[in-house]
């Protein structure tokens, strides 16, 4: 066989090998690629929490208007994280509220929070579910519902009033 012949059959094999490999990493990751540009998914939580920041109606406070709203006992704080990290400790006065059992207790949030008193998220640092749950409360039907970034952690190195169970 000619050898141009055969350069050219290399190059003609090895232009389809990219071309299919192409379309199959393409349509493997169609969906992430959807599901980011809708805002539905998101590679860290810190993107996350920014598309749920932007696209609702959820709003963060800061943490010396989280500490004016505690000592005025003006908002209820709602620690997202799971039972056993609340248990270890939370913003004292808190309830918790486990993002992954919302779906579970939200029938019971009418009897835990009234309707219009404001409702502080928070979370254990660079996490997403706070932002999370107060969009899922948002659309639950509270209006008053702000998220406190990077809360635990950033209450405690203020060394304001935490509680414990442990």
């Amino acid at each position: 066989m000619e050898p141009r012949k055969v350069w050219r059959s290399v190059v003609k094999e090895a232009v389809w090998i990219i071309l299919v490999s192409s379309l199959i990493g393409f349509t493997v990751n169609l969906s992430f690629v959807i599901d980011v540009l809708r805002g539905e998914r998101a590679v860290s939580p810190e993107q996350k929490i920014d598309s749920i920041l932007n696209n609702s109606d959820v709003t963060p406070v800061t943490l010396p208007e989280a500490k004016r709203a505690f000592d005025s006992n003006s908002a209820l704080f709602v620690d997202s994280r799971s039972a056993k990290d609340y248990a270890e400790g939370h913003i004292l006065g808190s309830i918790n509220l486990p993002w992954e059992d919302f779906e579970e207790l939200k029938a019971d949030l009418e009897a835990l929070i009234q309707e219009d008193r404001t409702i502080i998220t928070y979370c254990g640092g660079s996490c997403d579910s706070s932002a999370e749950l107060a969009e899922a409360l948002r659309a639950h039907g509270f209006t008053h519902v702000k998220v406190l970034l990077d809360g635990w952690p950033l209450w405690v190195k203020a060394q304001y009033p935490v509680d414990a169970f442990e």
